[in-house]
This record gives C-alpha cells, structure tokens and sequence, in this order.
C-alpha cells in the first residue's frame, strides 16, 4: 500500500492523524467523518482489518522508543483509539 509513498510525508501524516484520533471526541462529526470518508471502500480502500494491525504496530513502536511506556499506557492507548477506529471501520 505504501509503493512510490513519500515517507517523509506519511509520517507527518501519522503525527496529524493521532492527534486527529485522540482529540475526535471533541469533534462529531467533524473532521474523523471527512478522514473516514477519505479512507473508505470509495477513497483510499483502507480494509477493516487493517486497522487493528495499525494500532498494534503503533503501540510496538512506542514501546520500543519510550522506556516508560507500561501495560497501563497501552491499555490508555487502545481506551482512546478503539472508539474511533470502529468509527473509521463503520464507515467503510
């Protein structure tokens, strides 16, 4: 999925997109809806079970650069992301 990716550019947009998804609770419908359309079965095709895959490669990487990343900062991690993944899959 990432052929001919600027990597430089995907990971800005990383960054954007896990402030977008821990702050969607303040925005409802909002921009998670037009992010979600964007990756959609019409848009990008992003499949549903990718998604899982995404957070789990996330929370490996943070636990490889953050020394104090803990069982209870994951659990904080999955807490905030989950709702909004299923918001994205929903949308599919």
């Amino acid at each position: 999925m990432f052929k001919d990716t600027d990597m430089g550019t995907q990971k800005a947009m990383l960054m954007t997109s896990l402030v977008y998804m821990s702050h969607a609770h303040n925005d409802t419908p909002g921009l998670l809806s037009s992010i979600a359309q964007k990756h959609n079965k019409n848009g990008l095709n992003i499949k549903p079970y990718l998604y899982a895959l995404w957070l789990d490669s996330l929370i490996a990487a943070a636990k490889t650069i953050d020394l104090l990343f803990e069982v209870t900062t994951e659990i904080l991690w999955r807490e905030t992301l989950q709702p909004r993944i299923d918001f994205m899959i929903s949308k599919y």
